[in-house]
Order: C-alpha cells, then sequence, then structure tokens
C-alpha cells in the first residue's frame, strides 16, 4: 500500500494539464470503488496549490465534477443491481412499516445525502444504498452535490493551509474531518428521529 509522501511524488510528478485529469477519476473512483485513497489524492493535489505547483481552480473543479460522476455511476449501479431492501421489511414487518420506511426515506433519505461526505464507513455506501431504494434521481443528485462541495472545500482548506510534513498535513485533516463527523452525526440521527417519529403518528393511507 502506498503512503502519503509516495502519493505526494506521484501527483507532484504529473504534468500541470495532466494532474486535474488524475484528479477527476479519483474524486469518481472515490465513489465507486470506496477504498481507493481519491481523498488523501486531492487532499495532496491541493497541497501541491499551496505550494504553487498547480492550480487550485482548475483542482477544485476536477474534484467537483469527478465525484458528481462518480456519486451518479454508483447510484445508478445500486438502481440496477441492488437487491429492495424495502420489500424485504415489507415482507417481514407488514406493509404499514414497509410504507412508513419508504415514506422516511423520500422526506429524509435524499436530505440526508447532503451531509452524506461528513458520515464515516456509511459515506461509502449511501449512494448505491440511494439507488438500490430508487430514490429520485434529480434530488439524490441535488443533495449528493451539497456534501460533495463542503467536503471539497474541507480538503482545500487544509491542503492549502498545510504547511511542514505530509504527516502533518495528515494529521490536520484527520482533526478536521472528525470534528465535522462529531458535529454532524448527532444533529442528522436527530433528524431521523423526529422524521421517524413524526411517520409512525400518521396514519398509512391505502393505495
Amino acid at each position: 500500500m502506498f503512503g502519503l509522501e509516495e502519493l505526494l511524488t506521484t501527483v507532484a510528478q504529473l504534468p500541470p494539464l495532466a494532474l486535474p485529469a488524475f484528479i477527476l477519476i479519483s474524486a469518481a473512483l472515490e465513489y465507486v470503488i470506496p477504498p481507493y485513497w481519491g481523498d488523501s489524492l486531492i487532499l495532496l493535489a491541493f497541497f501541491l496549490c499551496g505550494q504553487g505547483s498547480a492550480s487550485p481552480t482548475s483542482i477544485f473543479g476536477a474534484a467537483l465534477l469527478g465525484g458528481i460522476l462518480g456519486a451518479m455511476i454508483a447510484f445508478m449501479l445500486g438502481r440496477r443491481y441492488g437487491l429492495s431492501f424495502l420489500r424485504r421489511v415489507s415482507r417481514r414487518r407488514g406493509r404499514g412499516h414497509g410504507q412508513r420506511m419508504q415514506k422516511m426515506l423520500e422526506r429524509f433519505g435524499e436530505r440526508a445525502l447532503a451531509v452524506n461526505r461528513f458520515l464515516p464507513v456509511v459515506r461509502a455506501f449511501s449512494l448505491y444504498a440511494a439507488g438500490m431504494l430508487h430514490l429520485r434521481f434529480w434530488r439524490v443528485l441535488f443533495y449528493s452535490t451539497l456534501s460533495n462541495l463542503g467536503w471539497i472545500l474541507l480538503l482545500m482548506s487544509v491542503g492549502l493551509l498545510g504547511s511542514g510534513t505530509v504527516e502533518q498535513l495528515q494529521s490536520n485533516f484527520q482533526f478536521a474531518s472528525r470534528l465535522a463527523a462529531a458535529l454532524t452525526v448527532p444533529l442528522l440521527a436527530a433528524a431521523a428521529f423526529a422524521a421517524w417519529h413524526r411517520l409512525r403518528r400518521a396514519p398509512i393511507t391505502a393505495d
């Protein structure tokens, strides 16, 4: 497995015009193949921007576009090949439970994607799950892009302001991402609980 120093060497050796294309592909693969180290490559590219070796505008645009592309690929793969979780829930827990779950996902699941990139572990599968559960394409695109935008801004801030060693850069990013997750997870959990509580109290209507 590559370390950050090796990744930095690889990124730094790319021609200026090739670097944005490499970052675009890496940002897309981050969604499609979650173990891929796309975030690390984007962070290092912004680190090079801070040293004057690359254009932050081109890296930002490439990372954003690649993330949108990757999110949509993951969504479509989930829709095409994913198993229907809601159908199994409906069979095991009853029709009313399945209807409530479907309504919750329609009202809350798409909006939750606005913070998807800040959620550890969950973010690796959220777009596949959105496709599998047949959430609405354009709303998924909108909210996942909001999340992608916020995440890239975080990477850019840490990368451009980074100084010293690559290890220090990684430490700063880990601190920033953990802080963002610590603020996001409780708010998301509270919103999900409130949405589920409201739907439990709502009457079930027949088709």
